[in-house]
């Protein structure tokens, strides 16, 4: 495919340059996580409308409603475009970017700078006035989805206000703005801050119950770089309020599958802004460009994993543990 340059607003999860980003059907964007999140409520507003009829819906909902539709339509009328589910949002040129960089970061969103992007995959030039409030009705949120993908002149006179959506192997090739705004949390592999060792095996250890010495003994391998299976930590100020890591096997007997994710965890307090999903994508992101895919985890949990890509593969049975648990593969 013909290469592109295009201009984006780097935000949630900061970025480097040289790094890349995979976007595609197996590679979702976060506008999937979200529209995931409310499945189960469109699924019961389909099934029983009358039950919304003299609801107001979330913007949430809305979103979603509206995401599933323009997502069904896609599929069936123009698979030849990006989906807005598995893309990234980008700007012709700087001066665009600057304007949604100030928008991102007056919603209070993270929004760390602006990058020139190389684009190597599929193009779509759209119209974010033909994005439309998702409703109860199916049939009208496909007739308004239809009109996107459509991308004809506004009935009403108005001019468009281009989005454009981009997919595939997208490379960061410069950084040309920092902003910063709303950075609060800070996401890194342990590589960036070694100095936080010690802190960061003593705080698994309280978490999780296992020694310190043996976080210390993996955490050690991986700043000698005597292994690429890493240590990824969130901070906000100089606490920890989340973290996750990589090891051989997490204390279970498909020592085949490997390796693992293990010992992730969010401080309750910060739970629900989504740091485990950031974390969780961080590490997919990092051990993918180091080669190393799939990744496995075990958990008790439904429902969250698949949030960010992860799927159910089989039951493992845990070390020294009465009852099997379920792990779980991210390809």
């Amino acid at each position: 495919m013909e290469e592109q340059f295009f201009y984006h607003v780097i935000s949630d999860i900061p970025k480097k340059v040289g790094e890349h980003v995979i976007l595609d059907d197996k590679h979702p964007n976060g506008v999937y996580k979200r529209v995931y999140e409310e499945m189960e409520t469109v699924k019961d507003i389909y099934e029983h409308p009358g039950k919304y009829k003299n609801e107001e819906l979330t913007h949430k909902v809305d979103v979603a409603l509206r995401e599933l539709a323009l997502e069904k339509v896609r599929k069936e009328m123009y698979p030849e475009y990006p989906s807005r589910m598995a893309s990234l949002y980008v700007s012709k040129t700087f001066e665009e970017a600057e304007l949604w960089g100030d928008y991102f970061a007056k919603l209070g969103r993270p929004t760390y700078g602006i990058a020139k992007i190389k684009v190597s995959g599929r193009v779509f030039e759209g119209d974010a006035y033909k994005c439309f409030d998702g409703v109860i009705d199916e049939k009208e949120n496909l007739r308004q989805a239809e009109i996107y993908w459509k991308n004809e002149a506004n009935e009403d006179g108005c001019e468009p206000i281009v989005e454009i959506l981009a997919d595939g192997d997208i490379e960061i090739v410069e950084m040309l703005k920092v902003i910063n705004a709303n950075t609060e949390y800070d996401y890194f592999d342990l590589r960036e801050k070694p100095e936080c060792k010690d802190m960061a095996a003593d705080w698994f250890h309280k978490k999780w119950g296992v020694p310190k010495e043996a976080y210390l003994e993996c955490m050690t391998a991986y700043l000698e770089k005597k292994t690429e299976y890493g240590w990824y930590l969130c901070m906000h100020g100089d606490q920890i309020i989340g973290g996750l890591g990589v090891i051989e096997n997490d204390f279970h007997d498909r020592k085949d599958l490997s390796p693992n994710v293990c010992a992730v965890y969010t401080e309750e307090a910060h739970r629900g802004q989504g740091i485990a999903g950031k974390l969780l994508n961080l590490v997919v992101e990092d051990m993918r460009k180091k080669g190393v895919s799939p990744l496995y985890l075990v958990t008790d949990h439904t429902g969250f994993y698949e949030r960010y890509g992860w799927e159910f593969y089989c039951m493992a049975q845990g070390d020294g543990e009465p009852d099997q648990t379920r792990l779980y593969i991210h390809k």
